[in-house]
Order: structure tokens, then C-alpha cells, then sequence
């Protein structure tokens, strides 16, 4: 028997994304198509969400779409050092392709400053 996917407590629509609260204790943030691209704009709408939802102690559960890319801009931007993000124990990215889960790791392990927090890409 297939277990079944924790119901979310609240939601928080942003432009790509929906994040919520699940009744775990995770907060997940699941895009709503499969292509789409991050901006700085996007990146900001995160940050609020995250303060509004309270990170502390909390995990992140992050549930990226196939096609989804970053723009150069948002790239440069310290995205995980923050303090809306360093609110969280942990980060978990779960990713649909091979490729993007390789890019993934060599963007982080590249990365100028280190997140102090775990932060892993996982497959689907």
C-alpha cells in the first residue's frame, strides 16, 4: 500500500510556486509548471514567504519542475544565506533529471559562501 502524501496545514501562492505548511512539520515549496525560470523577483517573493510561514527548526522540502532554470542575476544572489533561509535545520531539492542533479551539486559544492545547514539534491 502506497503512503500517503502529507495534506498541507497552509498556503502561500508566489508567481512560480506554491509553499505550504504540511502537517509533518515540513514546509514544501512545489512549482506550479514544469518550466519555468527564476528571477530576483521570484527570489524576494521566497524570502517573504518563508518569514511569513516561520522557518525556525523547520525543513525545507523544495520540489523543482524539469525545465526550471535561474537567471544569471539570481544566480549571483547568495539565495541560501539569508536569514530566511538559515531559519531552516535543513534543505532538501528534489530533482526529475540526472543532469540538472549533477549541475546542481557543482553549483553548491562551487559555491563562494557555504550554507551552514545540510542541503541536498535528491532524486524523484
Amino acid at each position: 500500500m502506497k503512503d500517503k502524501k502529507p495534506s498541507l496545514l497552509r498556503t502561500l501562492d508566489t508567481s512560480l510556486a506554491i509553499v505550504g505548511e504540511r502537517e509533518d512539520g515540513l514546509l514544501e515549496m512545489r512549482f506550479k509548471t514544469e518550466d519555468y525560470i527564476i528571477d530576483l523577483d521570484f527570489i524576494q517573493e521566497t524570502w517573504e514567504v518563508f518569514n511569513e510561514l516561520d522557518p525556525v527548526d523547520k525543513a525545507l522540502l523544495v520540489v523543482a519542475g524539469k525545465y526550471g532554470n535561474i537567471t544569471k542575476e539570481a544566480r549571483e544572489v547568495e539565495m541560501f544565506c539569508t536569514d530566511s533561509y538559515n531559519a531552516f535545520k535543513a534543505i532538501a531539492i528534489v530533482v526529475p533529471s540526472i543532469h540538472k542533479r549533477l549541475l546542481g551539486n557543482l553549483f553548491f559544492a562551487l559555491r563562494r559562501k557555504k550554507t551552514r545547514l545540510p542541503l541536498q539534491d535528491v532524486p524523484n
